[in-house]
């Protein structure tokens, strides 16, 4: 019986991260699972994160590549430059500021020896770092069809946790990368893209990284960085997300303009005192958000119309 054990890329993603990506290439030494290889995309960084690479890649165990930009090109292309170099059947995708749990690699691949058909992409829950707290899926998102999670996904339901895919090669390739016309979001627009390719997407049950939120992107301390993010977002939403709403799913347009309109307003308005901005009014913008309204009076006229009649069907 042939024991299955493909060779797995690790893709590492930095970009000025020097003090948090020690942690994270030391998770990826530390895997229990040793037919990996480690891929290291560094988005042009200022800091002294290539001397830190050039150390790395003198004591790694594993074979350790490491592609530096000219230029800063976001994230999109500095995931595209990674996962084009990466030899592995299966790549696992690990942002600089994060921490792989020791046995990852070994989770998914013990996972998807046993699982057929095996999936194209497989998720899992995670642990926030600053918390120790999990972070849990909808796992009710993975037994949806193709064009329902499609739907879902649209209505932001964040089922899919970035931090934790493990992506077969072969798709990847297939729909042609992440999408570089949105230089800040390379997850959310390739998912969809996965789905509308239909690709074969799972969950897994377990937690298999450490994700530190404070140092994300949408939590960046950064403005440009921040300008940037928003700036792709609304150009995914109006190019991709837009065409796909339907019926009163339309009323999100308004919510999507309200949101990047008050954010973009309140960095400009903070910029020259450098504001931990952070993307935190969104709970302000749901008040004004038709759409979320809509859904919140549909799920309290649901619960009171149970609560009144009992469960439909019964």
């Amino acid at each position: 019986m042939t024991i299955f054990r493909p060779l797995v890329s690790i893709a590492v993603i930095t970009y000025n991260q020097k003090t948090l990506l020690k942690d994270c290439l030391d998770s990826c030494f530390a895997q229990s699972y040793k037919n990996i290889e480690i891929i290291v995309a560094d988005d042009s960084s200022t800091d002294a994160t290539r001397d830190l690479l050039t150390y790395y890649k003198d004591i790694s165990p594993f074979a350790f590549d490491v592609y530096i930009g000219s230029e800063n090109r976001g994230v999109a292309a500095n995931c595209n430059r990674a996962w084009k170099a990466c030899r592995g059947e299966w790549i696992k995708t690990i942002a600089g500021d994060d921490k792989l749990e020791p046995n990852c690699i070994e989770i998914f691949i013990n996972h998807i020896s046993k699982d057929e058909p095996k999936a194209d992409l497989y998720f899992s829950h995670m642990i926030c770092e600053e918390s120790g707290d999990r972070v849990y899926c909808d796992v009710n998102f993975y037994g949806l069809s193709n064009k329902d999670k499609i739907t879902s996904l649209c209505n932001e339901n964040a089922a899919m946790l970035a931090p934790t895919s493990f992506i077969r090669k072969s798709i990847l390739h297939k729909v042609g990368y992440a999408d570089e016309r949105f230089p800040m979001i390379e997850d959310y627009p390739l998912w969809l893209t996965f789905l509308k390719e239909n690709a074969t997407i799972k969950f897994i049950d377990q937690c298999t990284v450490r994700y530190r939120k404070s140092t994300g992107i949408t939590f960046s301390k950064n403005p440009s960085i921040t300008a940037s993010y928003l700036a792709s977002v609304i150009r995914f939403q109006k190019s991709v997300l837009w065409p796909e709403y339907k019926g009163f799913q339309n009323l999100k347009i308004v919510d999507d303009l309200v949101f990047y309109i008050i954010n973009l307003s309140i960095l400009r308005l903070f910029l020259l005192i450098r504001l931990n901005f952070s993307l935190r009014t969104k709970n302000i913008v749901l008040f004004l958000s038709p759409y979320y309204l809509s859904r919140l009076l549909t799920k309290m006229l649901s619960r009171k119309l149970r609560a009144k009649f009992g469960s439909f069907g019964h």
